[in-house]
């Protein structure tokens, strides 16, 4: 009875209606992947467009102009609305790029008219074909005891099941999960001791930078640990304890070689900027004390107000930590694997599956841990560069080569300090000044008849503002509620019907709590600035073949990293990082002296 209401509902639609729209901001998600799950939706969309049943209906409407196809239920594409990047005349059909930048950005619009010879008869008819045979329409209740294919397939259940339990991964009697001070202290110490052995290899691979890299070495070693256990996730070695332990041995191991070639320099420089470590880890955890308290009052993971997408990143969280190898599981779709940029939930995800930390707990270590990397990879961003706009040189310092130290004097221009203090609060805290137009535009309603500024003029907002300020002063609130004071500075840029764009900045996002990929990609993003910044600072002269090879390599696995982590990062940090390259070679390269000798080693 419902299937045969269904299909005259369509008909009746398709009877009535002269125009019909469809908009890839909307009907492209429903577009059906899955014939046997939506037989009629197939048979709809294939033929209001007459697709070839040899083409895949998606890529029909990606592709599709007025006059290309002939529709079968007397519908005609008359007008496309598309908005392809261009250059000159040269147009550039991107609705085959991933659906967030097309659907999100510039959607495709078809608009579809009616011929005068439509024929309802033939409509019912194509859509009678449909075949349900093979649908399973069970209630809820039922599904758990009744068989469907609705399963993974045995061979991956298999592996799925020997990655163990849920209780087995994330005991919640553990201590550091019934403590959780102490869970707190296990997971901050964890990511300092995974940072400080991944120090010896940054400092070594970019050796342009003043600091050596040292304040975005947590960063640096999450990224670095989860990519060895990413790798052999990949190569269906089981994502499990025993695995990241494996890769805690790997980059032990290579710190230890890199520690023993820089012994002498690394003692060295503890003793002459041993302030400046200390400074740099008092930071780091003042910034994470003070987000932990924030989340600590509200450490909900649904927002009370306006909702988020907190369990949307909450279920792609559990899934990279519950799958078994790589890539993870679809948490909505069995069988399905997670068609999302995921890997920013490997990053911050290792750790807390390697120390067992339940995920509604670590969730909220994690967001105070980015906050802390956002606010002190931007200090160090801006410490190095300080040193040399200011022209610093090193005084009661150290002076390196390949094997020597050599004792020099080392200064710090207070202006580096002033600089990397107001990057870190100017990255990571302060906002757009939403907050500040919020305030003056109260001030404006308040004093405004009938509270409403739209169409006044500049002089007579200002009058209304001085008095607005007065009555503010006199105990009057502002009108707005305690919702809006972080939510409208996010759509600070004002367009027509309310659809504001989305103009978030670091500490909304953080504090809005969505563990989202933008947000997880701004530390990689910022190590990516740093050693791109390396390899113009040092004029690409490391001090050895090894600094060299890491050097490549963490660039290289740094902007990597923000494709599948956050893709729309990955391309301009990619061009960054080509013009830093082919700068720095055509500036300072040399070519060898010697006939023997190797340029490419030489260069290193």
């Amino acid at each position: 009875l419902q299937l045969r209401e269904l299909i005259q509902l369509s008909q009746s639609i398709l009877n009535e209606a002269d125009y019909i729209l469809i908009s890839s901001n909307r009907q492209w998600g429903t577009l059906p992947r899955l014939p046997e799950r939506f037989p009629m939706t197939t048979i709809y969309y294939r033929a209001l467009l007459g697709c070839p049943e040899t083409e895949d209906i998606v890529d029909c409407y990606r592709v599709a102009q007025p006059g290309m196809y002939q529709g079968e239920l007397g519908f005609d594409l008359v007008k496309v609305f598309e908005s392809p990047p261009s250059l000159g005349p040269f147009r550039l059909n991107d609705q085959f790029a991933e659906e967030a930048f097309t659907v999100y950005d510039h959607p495709k619009v078809l608009i579809f008219q009616k011929r005068a010879d439509y024929d309802s008869s033939k409509t019912r008819a194509i859509l009678d074909t449909a075949n349900f045979d093979m649908q399973e329409r069970i209630a809820p209740m039922r599904a758990p005891a009744h068989t469907t294919t609705l399963l993974l397939p045995d061979d991956r259940m298999t592996v799925q099941k020997q990655g163990g339990t849920w209780s087995e991964l994330f005991n919640t009697e553990a201590l550091q999960n019934r403590i959780q001070p102490l869970g707190i202290l296990l997971w901050y110490l964890c990511v300092s001791l995974l940072g400080l052995l991944t120090y010896p290899l940054l400092r070594l691979a970019l050796p342009g930078l003043e600091d050596g890299g040292y304040p975005l070495a947590r960063i640096a070693g999450m990224l670095l640990l989860s990519y060895l256990v990413w790798i052999a996730g990949s190569f269906e070695i089981p994502f499990s304890r025993l695995t990241i332990s494996a890769g805690m041995l790997i980059i032990l191991g290579l710190s230890l070689l890199a520690g023993y070639r820089q012994f002498d320099l690394l003692r060295q420089e503890w003793r002459q900027k041993r302030n400046y470590f200390l400074i740099v880890e008092g930071l780091m955890l003042a910034f994470f004390i003070v987000f932990l308290l924030i989340r600590l009052g509200n450490p909900d993971l649904w927002h009370p107000w306006k909702g988020g997408e907190k369990p949307m990143d909450f279920s792609y969280f559990n899934a990279v930590l519950k799958s078994t190898t790589f890539p993870p599981y679809d948490p909505w779709f069995a069988g399905g694997y997670l068609n999302y940029y995921y890997y920013g939930f490997v990053v911050v995800g290792v750790l807390v599956k390697w120390l067992g930390l339940t995920p509604a707990f670590a969730y909220n270590l994690i967001l105070p841990t980015l906050f802390s990397m956002i606010a002190m990879g931007a200090f160090s961003v801006a410490w190095n560069i300080t040193h040399v706009v200011r022209g610093t040189k090193r005084e009661d310092g150290l002076q390196e080569t390949t094997d020597t130290v050599q004792r020099t004097t080392y200064s710090v221009h207070p202006t580096a300090w002033v600089a990397a203090c107001a990057s870190a609060l100017g990255v990571a805290v302060l906002g757009n000044l939403g907050t500040v137009r919020m305030i003056f535009q109260g001030w404006q309603k308040l004093a405004a008849p009938g509270g409403t500024i739209e169409g006044a003029g500049l002089l007579t907002r200002w009058v209304w503002a001085l008095r607005g300020l007065v009555i503010n002063l006199g105990g009057e609130r502002l009108p707005y509620g305690i919702g809006d004071w972080y939510w409208i500075p996010s759509r600070a840029i004002p367009a027509p019907n309310d659809i504001e764009p989305i103009t978030e900045f670091p500490f909304f996002t953080v504090l809005y709590a969505d563990l989202h990929a933008h947000l997880i990609g701004l530390p990689i993003m910022l190590l990516a600035l740093a050693c791109i910044l390396s390899i113009v600072l040092s004029k690409g002269n490391w001090r050895s073949w090894l600094g060299g090879a890491l050097g490549f390599f963490f660039t290289g696995l740094a902007v990597g990293a923000l494709r599948p982590t956050n893709t729309w990062y990955f391309y301009p940090y990619l061009a960054l990082g080509a013009v830093a390259l082919a700068y720095t070679l055509a500036m300072y390269y040399q070519a060898p002296k010697m006939p023997g000798d190797l340029p490419f080693l030489n260069y290193l």
